[in-house]
């Protein structure tokens, strides 16, 4: 059996409150868009893809031994949202600033988890939260909304190893390990 795992940072209660208005704002411009689900917003720290059961342990040991400092030292801060093209439509992310405690932290599961054989990241780490997937404007809508307002700094409430499924109802996330 194959798990798959990413180890994600929750945000704050503001920031949530920030990303869902976000969301809200950027409806009216769409023809087609799937929202994220709020349960569902995080910043990845680290994806590991997919992998069978045992490494699955190993990795839940290798994290779980991690050192955090506390809480408050792992923030950030939405600077922009922006967007990229897919073949299903423009997927839209919140551009965040982040702590150089989370910077460290994401070196730290690095080094980790390669200790345990998962595979060294290929690409630069860029902080961001995804907030829409499959959006299609509308016709005469030529971009999307900015923000209105600039965004405070938020601690992150919490950090888990998470559990990736596709059901039905769309993909649920699962915690393994409470981290943060």
């Amino acid at each position: 059996m194959t798990h798959r795992l990413f180890i994600g940072a929750v945000p704050g209660r503001k920031q949530l409150d920030e990303l869902k208005q976000y969301q809200q704002t950027i409806l009216p411009c769409c023809e087609r868009a799937s929202l994220t689900k709020e349960q569902n917003l995080h910043l990845t720290l680290r994806f590991i893809g997919e992998v069978e059961e045992s490494q699955t342990k190993k990795i839940i040991a290798a994290v779980s031994a991690l050192e955090f400092k506390p809480k408050e030292e792992y923030f950030s801060k939405i600077k922009k949202y922006g967007f990229f093209d897919r073949r299903d439509g423009l997927l839209v992310y919140a551009d965040l600033e982040v702590s150089d405690e989370i910077y460290l932290l994401v070196e730290a599961m690095e080094t980790s988890l390669r200790k345990v054989g998962v595979k060294p990241e290929r690409r630069k780490w860029l902080p961001h939260i995804t907030v829409a997937r499959r959006v299609m404007l509308s016709p005469g809508s030529e971009k999307l909304p900015q923000m209105q307002q600039t965004s405070s700094v938020q601690p992150f409430s919490d950090v888990h190893l998470f559990l990736s499924e596709f059901t039905p109802q769309g993909m649920k996330y699962t915690s393994l390990v409470h981290l943060l």
